[in-house]
């Protein structure tokens, strides 16, 4: 029994001890920890989101952190965006879990401050984008989500999110072929080489496509050609069938045969461009080939909500007039049709938008497309005109009397405008029966072309070929009613 005694001290002893060793341990760092809370500061090396707190309290830590969220949310600027739409995320759709992150940054000296969103606020903000009506295709938990990952700790002030990433399965967009367009028939020196420089080519995002800087950039020949025509044609017609914008576009005097009124383009190599803006945040991909004649080109990137299409409105058809030229080397009677002309064109082009439902709700008008007609032209025998001087009748207020003298053989009769001269009666009175001489073309008589252009001539000849004229009146003074028959002019006889 005495024996016993000291073993059974040496246990409580050492259970006496094990006890206190636990209540110090386990009992000191709660008190410890307590009296931390109160009076204690962050260990050195402490930070949270990146901000040192070491050495602080924290109440002091705490007042810190939210001046440095509160900076955060004067300075932030947050967007949703889908294609050219976008729409502000207002900052206190985000909330910092300041407490949380001082807690963790006591045990661990490093500490995140974690973000978390308001999804009714968040909500809200999807609607405002008004174009679109897609707030019911959202995966908002989706979308919360990756806001918070990348606000986490305030670590950006300047963020955009885009919106398709986070469709439900059913709204998902693909990328595929938005638009393509194919000519046939279709034949220049350059398509092949163009068109072969261009497959693959990047149309970026918020930027401007210019069909002359692009080729200039690729390193390809720029050269006036029908070729450069035929391109900027596929490419309007491509681009009208989404929301890329044209930003310049200009079109011929000839309505070429490969297109439509309404539908063509004209490029040279100087001066008239085609450019396009690309209002997207996406880039999307030209795909061109030329193959047997034929240019392909396909638009591939992110499918469109809306449908864009060109439209065409008022279309007319202009009938060409007759014009004719006399020439004294015809015997009586003989005529011959030099040109027969064609029609011109008038159509107005708008470029419009549909929404789902199929109504049109963006109606813009690109412009009033004009070809000019070109008109028929004859040649007569000068000898069939009467010897009577007579004043023309000017079948077209706007312009001044016409008045037409014979030339000598080998000429062609000269059309010569003259204001009209008041006699003091209210009536005009014809010029002078002065002769017209080739003189006249020294100081701007016009040679007029198939395009309606004209040019400065010297020439004696008194050549007057305007395909261009007012319609009711023909180069050479002569006025034809609508079925084409000439009213034949009186003028002083020939010498």
């Amino acid at each position: 029994m005495l024996m016993q005694q000291p073993f059974l001290r040496a246990f409580l002893l050492l259970i006496g001890s094990t006890a206190f060793l636990f209540t110090v341990t386990v009992g000191g760092s709660a008190v410890l920890g307590d009296l931390w809370w109160k009076k204690g500061a962050y260990e050195t090396g402490t930070e949270i989101a990146g901000v040192s707190v070491a050495g602080m309290e924290q109440n002091a830590a705490k007042q810190v952190i939210e001046d440095e969220v509160n900076t955060w949310y004067e300075q932030a600027s947050l967007t949703l965006y889908l294609f050219e739409e976008t729409a502000i995320l207002p900052s206190d759709v985000i909330e910092f879990q300041v407490d949380q992150a001082l807690t963790e940054a006591a045990s661990h000296r490093q500490a995140e401050i974690y973000a978390v969103v308001n999804k009714q606020r968040l909500r809200d903000a999807v609607k405002s984008l008004s174009r679109y009506q897609i707030s019911e295709w959202i995966d908002y938990d989706s979308l919360a989500s990756s806001i918070e990952e990348e606000l986490q700790s305030m670590k950006e002030k300047r963020v955009s999110f885009e919106l398709s990433r986070h469709f439900e399965q059913a709204f998902q967009l693909e990328e595929v072929s938005v638009a393509s367009v194919q000519l046939s028939q279709v034949e220049s020196t350059y398509l092949p080489q163009w068109t072969e420089a261009l497959n693959g080519y990047e149309v970026s995002g918020r930027s401007v496509f210019s069909v002359q800087e692009t080729l200039r950039e690729l390193r390809q020949p720029l050269v006036d050609s029908q070729g450069l025509d035929m391109l900027a044609t596929v490419l309007f017609q491509l681009f009208g069938q989404t929301n890329i914008q044209v930003v310049e576009r200009h079109t011929g005097l000839t309505l070429p045969d490969y297109t439509e009124a309404g539908y063509a383009a004209s490029v040279s190599a100087q001066s008239m461009d085609f450019k396009v803006y690309n209002p997207n945040y996406y880039d999307y991909v030209l795909q061109t080939s030329y193959e047997n004649s034929q240019l392909s080109i396909e638009l591939i990137g992110k499918s469109f909500i809306h449908d864009y299409q060109l439209l065409l409105e008022q279309q007319e058809e202009i009938a060409p007039r007759t014009i004719v030229q006399f020439s004294p080397d015809r015997r009586i009677g003989d005529k011959e049709v030099i040109s027969e002309g064609a029609p011109g064109y008038s159509v107005h082009v708008y470029h419009i938008e549909r929404s789902l439902d199929g109504d049109v709700i963006v109606k813009k008008k690109i412009g009033i497309d004009y070809y000019p007609p070109q008109h028929k032209i004859e040649e007569w025998s000068l000898q069939e005109t009467p010897v009577d001087e007579e004043l023309i009748e000017d079948t077209n207020p706007a312009l001044p009397p016409s008045v037409i003298y014979p030339l000598p053989p080998g000429g062609d009769a000269v059309i010569t405008p003259v204001p009209p001269v008041d006699n003091g009666s209210g009536e005009a009175n014809p010029p002078s029966d002065r002769p017209s001489s080739g003189n006249e073309g020294a100081d701007g008589s016009e040679s007029g072309n198939d395009n309606g252009n004209s040019s400065g001539s010297g020439s004696g000849n008194g050549n007057g070929n305007d395909t261009n004229k007012v319609p009711e009146q023909s180069d050479n003074g002569t006025s034809h009613d609508e079925n084409g028959e000439s009213e034949k002019p009186k003028v002083k006889g020939e010498e």
